[in-house]
C-alpha cells in the first residue's frame, strides 16, 4: 500500500480505500472490492490446501499511510480539508476491541503478518501486540518483504534514508515514551536507544528495531 509521503498524497490517500473505511463492505469475502489486492483468503489462509484454513483470520488496514506509526493531535489542514494522522490509536482502537469483545485473548497462537509496508508494521508494532495479549498466548510474527536494509544508493539518487528522516515529523513518529498511555510508532526501546543522538529515525528500519524485540519469534 506504500506511505504517503506528503500532504498533497496524504490527502488523495484519504479519499480511497487505502485511505478510509468509508467504502468497505461490512464483510469482504474476496478482494474484488479493492482489485489486485489479497486479503489473506490465499496462500497460507487458502480453504483448499492453506496450512492455517481453520483459523481466524483478522485483515487490518493502516488507513493513516504510515503503518500505524502516525501519532499527529490535531488534523493537518491540506487545501481546506482535515487529514487525519492517528495510527497509533487505531492499532490501540483495533487490538483492545479484538481481546476485549472477539476473543483474542483467549487463543492458543496468534500469527503477526504483513507485506511490504504491512510487513514494516510487524517490525513496528510486535512488541505491542506482544503487550497487549496474555502470557498464555502465543505470538509468532512473519513479515513478508518488510525488510528495507539502509543501504547506500547509487550516486544520483534521492537517499531513502533521507526520506524516512522527513517522516518522521511529519507524522509525529517517535512521541516521547511515558504519561498518557503514550507510546512510539516504533518499539520503545529502539527509540529510547536512538534518542540521545536524534536519530529514532532509525527504528523505521527492520534492521535496527528487531534487536530490541523481545518475546517475540520471528520467521
Amino acid at each position: 500500500g506504500n506511505w504517503c509521503t506528503d500532504p498533497e498524497q496524504c490527502l488523495e490517500r484519504s479519499s480511497t480505500f487505502l485511505g478510509s473505511s468509508a467504502t468497505w463492505p461490512e464483510r469482504p469475502a474476496n478482494s474484488t472490492w479493492a482489485p489486485g489486492w489479497d486479503i489473506g483468503a490465499d496462500g497460507l489462509m487458502s480453504a483448499t490446501d492453506g496450512p492455517l484454513r481453520d483459523w481466524s483470520a483478522v485483515w487490518v488496514m493502516y488507513c493513516d499511510g504510515s503503518s500505524f506509526t502516525s501519532h499527529r493531535e490535531a488534523p493537518l489542514l491540506v487545501n481546506q480539508t482535515p487529514v487525519h494522522m492517528r495510527g497509533r490509536k487505531v492499532l490501540d482502537a483495533v487490538l483492545d476491541d479484538l481481546v476485549t469483545t472477539h476473543g483474542l485473548a483467549q487463543a492458543e497462537t496468534v500469527l503477526l503478518s504483513g507485506t511490504s509496508s504491512g510487513g514494516m508494521a510487524v517490525f513496528y508494532h510486535a512488541g505491542r501486540v506482544r503487550a497487549k495479549l496474555p502470557a498464555t498466548v502465543r505470538l509468532l510474527a512473519a513479515p513478508d518483504a518488510g525488510l528495507f536494509p539502509d543501504a547506500a544508493l547509487p550516486p544520483g539518487r534521492a537517499a531513502f534514508r533521507d526520506a524516512i528522516k522527513g517522516l518522521v515529523p511529519f507524522f509525529n513518529i517517535s512521541a516521547e515514551v511515558g504519561g498518557g498511555g503514550e507510546y512510539p510508532g516504533t518499539d520503545a526501546g529502539c527509540v529510547e536507544q536512538h534518542a540521545a543522538a536524534n536519530e529514532t529515525w532509525r527504528c523505521l528500519y527492520a534492521e535496527y528495531a528487531l534487536p530490541h524485540i523481545a518475546g517475540v519469534p520471528f520467521f
